[in-house]
């Protein structure tokens, strides 16, 4: 996909930092944008902030680590600017710690946003961008942790690992 304008980009954890940017520079190359984050206020803001200049933009509230959540966002995408070109499973959290000693509550919350979020997104969203016939394009934040082991991110780096992984094999 060589122009962007007038494509449609859905991007998760994207009221602040990473997905901001992505959201800010998607709308500024012309093209529409979902903001999604399960931050309502956040979102709006972001949303507002974009609209405010002039650019196509909207807001859902959503938990990634929700399937049913991520469909209905996929659909509301799809209602409010009739496709999507672009998925970025951008939220995500850092859970430190060793394998062996942390917390199971949180590895099971990291383990949900991180690998669970990025496959809800692919299941959501992949088989409509398939199905529109016009190409696309899937981004999925790994962080250099999805690249080399870091002593001490023991559940963090199981999880950008494993979204580098299913990255590499689409």
């Amino acid at each position: 996909m060589k122009n962007v304008k007038g494509k449609v980009a859905f991007i998760t954890g994207a009221a602040s930092g990473m997905g901001l940017g992505m959201a800010r520079a998607f709308a500024a190359a012309g093209m529409k944008v979902m903001i999604a984050d399960i931050e309502a206020e956040p979102a709006k803001r972001a949303a507002d902030e974009l609209t405010g200049k002039g650019y196509q933009a909207a807001w859902l509230q959503v938990d990634v680590t929700k399937l049913d959540q991520m469909h209905a966002a996929a659909k509301k995408t799809i209602e409010t600017f009739g496709k999507v070109h672009i998925l970025s499973n951008n939220a995500g959290v850092g859970v430190f710690g060793m394998c062996e000693t942390a917390d199971m509550r949180n590895w099971h919350w990291v383990v949900d946003v991180n690998l669970w979020g990025v496959v809800h997104g692919l299941q959501a969203f992949v088989p409509l961008i398939l199905e529109q016939g016009e190409g696309g394009h899937v981004i999925s934040t790994a962080s250099r942790a999805g690249m080399a082991g870091l002593r001490g991110a023991g559940p963090y780096n199981a999880t950008k690992f494993a979204v580098v992984g299913m990255m590499e094999t689409m």
